[in-house]
């Protein structure tokens, strides 16, 4: 049944991690565009100044895909969605209290905005590259589905909604609050991910000639010939951008 089949990624624990912190992330987004414009008008500001705030965000988002791009394949997607998530908590907890102690002012807001766009410039390609890292590729239809279907509901419906009744019930220092609170319980959702690995300190050590599992189950990969290893390194780089002229024929004769 189709309905079935779209839940399935659901059956692995790194996606349900994943994708939980990934809507609640959505979710301050939606707030933040709410909240950020109540703010600028509790400070005096106009349609000038909102419109400087609005693009300090998409600059830094446009400014900053290509790099987000190169960083999601040369680092480890893991470590770089927990860090941008962190930066989001650390700006936006910064917002917050200064909007608190009636000390922000516009240009906090305009940075705020920058390292948000910037923050998603690498968060989303991270987050695409390592859909592949644990799902198998039969599910990887119905998880991107499940991120286009979410992102509308939390981001563009249910989040200004309730950033909205933040500022009408208090203020708009309260909604941008109710953001932080979004992006610390992303981090400490995020924080779950492969936690039992490393607890543990599990190696595995998988010998295949399937190059779809090879990349679905390791992070790092040996390529052997003849007994001898002649290529080796990160399992994302060395299958994306083989060095050596039998790992290249390994995956040409895999595709083929």
């Amino acid at each position: 049944m189709p309905a079935l089949r779209a839940l399935r990624p659901f059956a692995h624990r790194e996606y349900r991690v994943l994708i939980t912190a990934l809507a609640i992330s959505i979710f301050g987004s939606g707030m933040w565009a709410v909240a950020m414009v109540y703010e600028v008008i509790h400070l005096g500001g106009g349609p000038l100044e909102l419109s400087v705030v609005a693009a300090a965000g998409s600059v830094g988002l446009v400014t900053f895909l290509l790099a987000g791009g190169i960083a999601a394949d040369r680092l480890p997607q893991r470590l770089l969605i927990i860090a941008v998530e962190g930066a989001n908590l650390a700006v936006v907890a910064a917002v917050s209290g200064l909007a608190l102690a009636g000390l922000l002012e516009l240009w906090h807001l305009a940075l705020g905005a920058f390292v948000l766009g910037v923050g998603a410039a690498f968060f989303f390609p991270a987050y695409s590259a390592i859909l592949p890292r644990i799902l198998p590729p039969e599910d990887l239809l119905a998880a991107n589905g499940m991120e286009g279907t979410m992102r509308p509901i939390l981001q563009q419906a249910a989040g200004p909604a309730v950033a909205g009744i933040l500022v009408a019930a208090l203020s708009p220092a309260h909604a941008v609050t109710g953001v932080a609170a979004c992006h610390l319980l992303a981090f400490c959702i995020l924080n779950l991910l492969r936690r039992i690995q490393a607890e543990r300190g599990l190696s595995v050590i998988f010998i295949s000639h399937d190059l779809g599992l090879v990349r679905y189950l390791t992070e790092t990969v040996l390529v052997m010939k003849d007994g001898f290893v002649v290529e080796e390194g990160n399992t994302d780089q060395v299958l994306n951008q083989p060095a050596h002229d039998y790992t290249q024929r390994l995956i040409a004769s895999a595709l083929a």
